[in-house]
């Protein structure tokens, strides 16, 4: 594999994908990133640590779920929000204070709701309007129900 362009990457790996596991070294990122997408999920972890993030949020999307806690504090903003976009929802109070409010955003679509009602007090605006909605919907849901608010 010597190719340098990600779609023809990606084609290799559609065509060949009994060939990802082997492509997990690679020395080129966008290889590994384009087998960690095809490879055996049991084989991703040798990919927790590696040092290009396109490769660890390709990781982080696929890898065991006892895995996602390791990752969940990752240097790299958007690996977070893609540990936070699989974690369970009781799982994911360890990234509601996260600095990045992208992560926070990703907290406020899969949080218990229990939690929204201090993710709408948020410093960052659109954290706060997207709890705000949660929370208004999840209201809604429940006044519609029949059931206390």
């Amino acid at each position: 594999m010597r190719d340098s362009c990600a779609r023809r990457i990606d084609r290799f790996f559609d065509l060949n994908p009994d060939l990802a596991d082997a492509c997990l070294t690679h020395k080129a990122p966008a290889v590994r990133a384009a087998a960690a997408r095809r490879a055996c999920p049991f084989q991703l972890s040798l990919l927790i640590e590696d040092v290009d993030p396109a490769v660890r949020r390709e990781v982080a999307r696929r890898i065991a779920d006892e895995w996602l806690s390791v990752m969940a504090w990752d240097d790299d903003a958007l690996v977070r929000r893609a540990v936070a976009e699989r974690l369970g929802p009781e799982q994911l109070t360890a990234l509601v204070a996260d600095p990045d409010p992208r992560v926070r955003i990703a907290v406020v679509r899969r949080v218990d709701p229990e939690a929204l009602p201090a993710l709408a007090e948020d410093s960052a605006e659109l954290v706060r309007a997207a709890a705000r909605r949660r929370l208004d919907a999840f209201i809604d849901v429940a006044l519609a129900a029949g059931g206390p608010a």
